[in-house]
């Protein structure tokens, strides 16, 4: 027996030691292997989320947040919520991030979950409940109880122990809420119409077990609770007079009443309530002192709009100029003869930038067509044509007034271009002479803009003092086509501009 007992020793030792080694092997092998089953159902939720399959996606962040919870993986939990369309399950999915991550959050992470519930507000209505002794200690492990009024028939559904310390979020609507803690007396049941927007807050007061049940409610009676920050304020309900002070817990008749909270030194508060039958309303109420200064009102702050530097105006024009023909287009010498009649259309752009409020840089191109028809001399009986082809590029300083409707006007220098065919009658035949030349330009402008939606529309007269010197005959003699240069070209411009 003695040889055994050392041996028998050795053995446990064994094992033990064997325990111990598998235990140091296999338990970060196992918290390994939940990491990376966790990374392989996340990673599987955001191909389906990118994908639009939010169900699947939903599924396999669930999966993954059962392996390794996060505040992350909850974050994801309640995008995919929000995609199938289960608001309120997904307002409630990112409050839990928000507690779950607390300071562990990043900034930027926090702000997006914090943009997500202000955009669900607007879906979901909010109940922030507290739950209290009747000497105003909270009650952590109490159970919260929600039973909505329609489909009728509907079901209490109890929250976890201690859910009431976030939010509760539900889809708009009629719900009656109850509260329930060891060693207290069940409250009142609270019964609230909710609606999306700014949350209903709600307090459950608790009493110690044994103690006076609160007096039944009657058909038509509701539970009204006014707490003021004030302990000795006088609360007057429908005008009478009620001998609490402070706070008021108490039934009434069902239906709108007009409360009154008043204390010397404080400014009094009046407001209205109504009380639904059957229901609990918690109207806290913050007596402001005489003279204390409102809180400062910080308005939200708000990008002003960029505004727009550059703009494309496409332009159309009529127009007419007078032109002195010269001898090689078979004119009288020496002075040939001025031909009045030209007139012609243009098409064209001006690509600008603001460079301030009131003055633009910009650059003008146009192209256009003259023509002219007329009888060289009087005892001719045929007309003679010339058809002048010109064109322009010029810079253009522009001045514009402010306001919607405003005056602009420009000038510019730059270069134009002249190409002449004249087609001249003789008898039994006729006569071409073509030539062509650049020269400069001056363009002054003036006219109105107005704004049509997000374009504008424009209207001005212009002048355009064009040198026509330089255009001469192709064929030797190379003379002048034109005499007295320069030449002005007036007319009225139309335009469309776009602003971006």
């Amino acid at each position: 027996m003695t040889g055994r007992a050392p041996l028998r020793a050795r053995l446990v030792a064994r094992i033990a030691t064997v325990w111990i080694v598998a235990i140091a092997l296999l338990g970060p092998r196992s918290a390994s292997a939940d990491e990376a089953a966790a990374r392989a159902h996340f990673r599987n939720g955001i191909e389906l989320y990118d994908k639009k399959q939010y169900a699947e996606a939903l599924a396999a962040f669930e999966d993954a947040y059962r392996e390794k919870p996060s505040a992350g993986i909850k974050q994801n939990i309640a995008l995919s919520l929000k995609g199938l369309g289960r608001l309120a399950d997904a307002a409630t999915a990112f409050d839990a991030a928000l507690d779950e991550g607390k300071d562990t959050l990043k900034p930027e992470t926090r702000a997006a979950i914090e943009r997500e519930l202000a955009e669900l507000s607007r879906s979901v209505a909010t109940v922030r409940l507290s739950v209290v002794t009747e000497d105003r200690r909270p009650v952590g492990d109490a159970v919260v109880s929600i039973q909505p009024a329609a489909p009728p028939g509907s079901k209490a559904a109890p929250l976890a122990p201690g859910a009431h310390r976030r939010p509760i979020r539900v889809m708009p609507g009629i719900y009656t809420f109850t509260a329930r803690a060891p060693g207290y007396a069940d409250p009142p049941e609270k019964k609230l119409a909710l609606v999306s927007g700014a949350p209903v807050d709600a307090t459950f007061v608790l009493a110690t077990a044994g103690a006076r049940a609160a007096p039944p409610l009657g058909p038509n009676e509701g539970f009204l609770t006014v707490e003021t920050n004030v302990p000795d304020a006088t609360i007057r309900v429908d005008g009478v007079e009620l001998p609490q002070r402070g706070t008021f817990r108490g039934k009434v008749a069902a239906g709108a009443h007009r409360v009154e909270i008043s204390s010397p030194g404080w400014k009094t508060t009046t407001l209205e309530t109504n009380v639904p039958a059957g229901a609990s309303v918690d109207r806290p109420v913050t007596l402001q002192a005489i003279g204390e200064a409102p809180p400062e009102y910080v308005a939200p702050a708000m990008k002003p709009p960029k505004p727009k530097k550059l703009y494309l105006a496409i332009t159309g024009a009529l127009d007419t100029v007078s032109y002195r023909l010269g001898v090689p287009l078979d004119e009288p010498a020496p002075y040939g003869t001025r031909r009045s009649n030209f007139v012609g259309a243009t098409v064209g752009g001006r690509a600008g930038y603001l460079v301030a409020k009131m003055f633009a840089l910009e650059l003008l191109a146009e192209v256009g067509a003259m023509q002219s028809k007329y009888k060289r001399r009087p005892t001719d009986d045929l007309q003679s044509e010339t058809n002048v082809v010109h064109w322009q590029l010029t810079p253009v300083a522009r001045f514009v007034t402010p306001g919607k409707i405003r005056f602009a006007t420009g000038a510019g220098f730059g270069l134009h271009g002249l190409g002449v065919e004249s087609k001249l009658a003789e008898p039994g035949s006729t006569l071409t002479k073509k030539g062509k030349g650049v020269g400069f330009s001056l363009l002054v402008d003036a006219g109105m803009q107005a704004d049509v939606g997000p374009l504008f529309l424009e209207l001005a007269l212009f002048l355009n003092v064009h040198g026509v010197g330089p255009v001469r005959d192709d064929e030797a003699p190379a003379g002048r086509f034109f005499y007295a240069s320069p030449a002005t070209r007036g007319g009225l411009r139309v335009g469309l501009g776009i602003p971006f």
